[in-house]
């Protein structure tokens, strides 16, 4: 029996660790990409199909799993240059990380994210202190190089080994990214992992990840992590319109202080607040996409037709700049129909969670995660935060009620 229970473990960690490993991959990691850009999704892939498939007491097959799988294969497939078997095998293979979050029981939700973070918190920790000294002057080792991850799209880095640094001439001030590529992703995925831990400052892992996100000046982070806070608050208590009184007026004097130090000359200023002033109806800070291309998306719209339903013919595509992104962009290349599949995805994953309250902050999340960029749309470390904590508000009703029926008030999750 102990030999049993000893190979389940065996089994479990295993799992565990090429689950990881592709979510870290997935949301590149540096040294998965450089020096040898090695296609990890044709090696770990099969592998982690195959235990979906098969490993029957870690991974359900149901209804709602199998319509996320064929759904989100399609939208994969129809982003595709062309439609052929190489195609499909190849995303099927992509999003092997997102099925086998998708997949994954219940019951393994929280040791599963327990791991995860005894893995990033430490590379979260050295690589926020290896930018501390960057930003000090203090010389350290790197290697430069040049990643053009799609033609035209074109970025040069030092990577310093424990964080990365991207040189944009325009930049006011660099941006902290960890290990990762994009400082904005890293924000936004961050957010994700504070508000799973319900904004508890009494967890050194808050106030770590409340570090970085700082560290990375990322509008989009601050902003995501300011809905979350606000609507967190809102549910958890009657006295919740009381405390976003305070939040809001928290902000306000933040606003009003680096505003007026130095005149507004200042990082906090010219990073974050210049670019929350509304401008012609939108955030200054959103420039997912060009004035040229939001003319041509609103003709797109107006237009119809098969353009509108099925996406733009690759003619009118070519004009598109690669540094646009959002779902604006993803509207214009794939169509409504493809579109729409991905945000059912997204409401296929939240369905088994509608009951809890707090699952909605995260819906909420991931749709202006997908607003900032969609590129990172089947990333399988975000599918992994938005699951996670939408399983976690579950798990912690469920053993709040027990607990409440055992008659012991005392009763608190860690």
């Amino acid at each position: 029996m102990e030999d049993i229970v000893h190979l389940q473990m065996k089994n479990k960690n295993v799992t565990f660790g090429l689950m990881i490993f592709y979510i870290i991959y997935t949301l590149k990691a540096w040294f998965f990409l450089y020096p040898y850009d090695v296609n990890w999704r044709y090696i770990i892939g099969p592998l982690l199909l195959f235990l979906v498939i098969f490993d029957k007491q870690m991974f359900r097959i149901d209804k709602k799993t199998l319509l996320f799988v064929i759904l989100a294969l399609y939208a994969a497939c129809y982003s595709g240059e062309k439609f052929n078997f190489n195609l499909i095998l190849g995303n099927f293979f992509m999003l092997s990380g997102v099925f086998s979050v998708i997949c994954l029981r219940k019951q393994y939700w929280p040791e599963f994210i327990k791991i995860f973070e005894r893995i990033l918190i430490p590379i979260t920790i050295i690589s926020a202190i290896g930018w501390i000294l960057f930003l000090l002057k203090i010389p350290l080792p790197y290697k430069y190089y040049t990643w053009e991850p799609v033609e035209g799209s074109y970025y040069e880095f030092y990577n310093y080994f424990v964080f990365l640094y991207c040189h944009q001439p325009d930049v006011v001030f660099p941006r902290f990214s960890s290990i990762f590529f994009e400082p904005g992703y890293y924000a936004c995925f961050i957010v994700f992992l504070i508000t799973y831990h319900h904004f508890n400052y009494k967890k050194k892992e808050v106030w770590i990840y409340s570090i970085a996100l700082v560290l990375s000046f990322s509008l989009a982070g601050f902003f995501m992590y300011l809905i979350a806070l606000i609507g967190f608050t809102l549910l958890k208590n009657k006295y919740g319109i009381l405390y976003i009184v305070f939040i809001i007026e928290g902000v306000n004097l933040f606003q009003v202080f680096f505003e007026t130090y130095n005149k507004g000359d200042n990082i906090i200023n010219n990073l974050i607040l210049t670019r929350t002033v509304i401008e012609d109806g939108a955030i200054a800070g959103y420039n997912r996409t060009g004035e040229a291309f939001d003319e041509e998306f609103i003709e797109f719209v107006k237009r119809g037709g098969n353009d509108f339903w099925w996406g733009a013919s690759k003619s009118k595509q070519k004009a598109i700049n690669v540094a646009n992104v959002g779902w604006k962009v993803y509207m214009y290349r794939y169509g409504f129909i493809c579109f729409a599949i991905y945000i059912i995805c997204i409401f296929v994953a939240y369905w088994p969670y509608k009951k809890e309250r707090n699952a909605a902050i995260y819906v909420i999340l991931f749709i202006m995660f997908f607003g900032r960029g969609h590129y990172e749309a089947w990333f399988a470390g975000f599918w992994m935060v938005y699951l996670s904590g939408m399983a976690n508000e579950e798990r912690e009703r469920t053993l709040t009620f027990k607990n409440k029926e055992n008659g012991n008030t005392k009763f608190q999750i860690k």
